[in-house]
Order: C-alpha cells, then sequence, then structure tokens
C-alpha cells in the first residue's frame, strides 16, 4: 500500500501530461499513467480557501488540468471585501497552471424571468474583474431537483434555464471566459417547448461554450449507454464536452465509485475515455469530469 501511495502522490509530472496529454497518453504503459495522461477535470465543493493548495497539490500529483471551485457565500463577500486576502488566497491557483473555472447554481434560477443575472454570479464576475481571472463559469443550475420539474410542470423551467445561460454566457463572452453547464443525460427527454423537434439538452448546447454530462455510474459500459443520447445529440451540436463520474457517498445503487478503490477508479477512467473518444462524439470529447475533490483524495490517499 505504501508503494501504491508513492505512485499516486509522485510518478509522471503534471506538466508533461498537462501540455502533451496525446503523448503522454500514446506512451503510457500502466494505468496510472493512462490516468496521468488522460485529461481531467476537478469540482472542488465546500473547501474554504485555506484548502485550496490541497486542491493543487491533487490536481499536480494526478495529471489535474482543470479545476472548478465553489466558493460559499460568506467567503465570496470575504474576499470581495478584503482584497490583500483575497489575492493570497488565489496565489495557489496563480502559480499553479491550472485551468480554472468558478462554480455556482441552484435549482431555483431557473425559475427566473429576464432581468439582472443572480447575485451570487455578480460576485463571481466580481472577482474575476478586480482579483483572478476565471477561464469559465461552470454553472451547476439542475432544474430537475424543483418540484415543479417532478410534476411534470418542465416547460417554465427549461424556459428560465435557457434565458439564464444566454444572458450569463453573454456577460461571460465579454469577460473573455467561457460558459460552461453541468447537464443531466436524460435532458434529452425533455423538449424545448419553443423549438418543435428539439430537445432542452438541445437548446443547452446551443447556448454553451462547454458541457459537462453527468454520466455518473460505475462502469464504463453504464456511463457511456446512460450519456448515449446527450453524445448523440452534442455530435449534431459540438461543443466540448466533459463527461462526469462521482466518487461521492450517496444512496443511487450504480451510480458511485464511492468506497470501489482508486485502482477500479482509474481503470475505468482510462476504459471510459478510450471508449467515448472512439465513439461518434468522440473529436468533441474534453475528458473525463471528476466529482468531487474531497472523496476524490481519499479514494486516492488511502
Amino acid at each position: 500500500m505504501q508503494g501504491r501511495r508513492r505512485l499516486l502522490r509522485g510518478a509522471l509530472g503534471f506538466a508533461g501530461s498537462a501540455a502533451f496529454p496525446f503523448a503522454a497518453l500514446a506512451a503510457a504503459t500502466t494505468v496510472d499513467e493512462r490516468f496521468r495522461a488522460i485529461p481531467k477535470h476537478l469540482q472542488v465543493f465546500r473547501t474554504p480557501p485555506s484548502a485550496w493548495p490541497e486542491a493543487v497539490a491533487l490536481c499536480q500529483r494526478l495529471g489535474i488540468a482543470t479545476l472548478a471551485i465553489s466558493i460559499a457565500p460568506i467567503e465570496r463577500q470575504r474576499l470581495l471585501a478584503d482584497h490583500a486576502a483575497a489575492e493570497r488566497a488565489f496565489a495557489p491557483f496563480a502559480r499553479s497552471g491550472l485551468a480554472v473555472r468558478c462554480m455556482v447554481g441552484e435549482g431555483a434560477w431557473a425559475r427566473g424571468q429576464a432581468g439582472p443575472l443572480p447575485a451570487p454570479i455578480g460576485e463571481l464576475f466580481a472577482l474575476h474583474d478586480r482579483i483572478f481571472r476565471f477561464e469559465a463559469l461552470l454553472l451547476d443550475v439542475e432544474p430537475q431537483v424543483l418540484p415543479e420539474w417532478k410534476r411534470g410542470e418542465r416547460a417554465p423551467l427549461v424556459r428560465g434555464t435557457l434565458r439564464l445561460f444566454a444572458a450569463a454566457r453573454a456577460a461571460c463572452a465579454g469577460r473573455g471566459m467561457k460558459l460552461a453547464a453541468a447537464l443531466a443525460p436524460w435532458y434529452t427527454k425533455t423538449p424545448d417547448p419553443d423549438r418543435p423537434g428539439a430537445t432542452f439538452l438541445d437548446g443547452c448546447l446551443e447556448r454553451l461554450d462547454e458541457a459537462l454530462i453527468m454520466a455518473y455510474r460505475n462502469s464504463p459500459a453504464a456511463a457511456a449507454e446512460f450519456a448515449r443520447d446527450a453524445l448523440a445529440a452534442l455530435a449534431q451540436r459540438p461543443i466540448p464536452c466533459w463527461v462526469g463520474l462521482t466518487t461521492q457517498s450517496n444512496d443511487a445503487p450504480g451510480s458511485t465509485y464511492h468506497g470501489l478503490g482508486a485502482k477500479r477508479f482509474m481503470d475505468d477512467v482510462a476504459a471510459l475515455h478510450a471508449r467515448l473518444k472512439a465513439g461518434p462524439a468522440g473529436p468533441h470529447i474534453a475528458g473525463i469530469a471528476i466529482h468531487q475533490f474531497a472523496t476524490f483524495r481519499q479514494m486516492v490517499e488511502n
């Protein structure tokens, strides 16, 4: 086990796999090397700025080049109020070479009408404008959590989400940021109420610069099948797409890698990536998105 920990913490350098992912992948001969060489995106939830250096260190050990941070409301306000503290907090990201995104969202935002963007997005834009330039904004809205969605009253939520994406994308473009969003594969089964023949997912893809498809299944075959219709839609409306797996504990059988161990997870990430790249959406697959930092770190360090 000690040898495995050393391998997980060292071996292939971050710079090599981040700068030359295709060459590194072609040269990889072990599961650990293949895992490091595959493009990866890590979501960092509920992690205070004091622990951001730990997230950076994990990314650098494991060849993760893209990281999205969720900043708690009280922390956003504190950082905006104290410029010096904010610069210290973001310094590890500034030195890291990582592509750093900010991540935020609430299901209730899908109820919104035309007007100003939600205040939390404005706070992240203020941090971007004054302190640290994020590479992208990642929205995690998920209108399916709302009771209206569960009752089948989906058309207003679809319209509200698409309106939000369009407005956020315009605001991001003016700042040199990309807009991405976490999307459920089953959005392909919800129609766009204003465009006959189009789906909610189609409308999302048209309003984003990147997508993150939440294909939360704990085998490559199951994840690819779960995301199949979403990937087919992506092939018709191509934008870069991350395909997400989760290491978070939950009660949905077959959805998570929680408790299955680092070796199994790394094997499956490599197998899923190969399967996706060989499929019809292959040219548009940006890599594998890992949800989330705390449980993933626990997995690879035990």
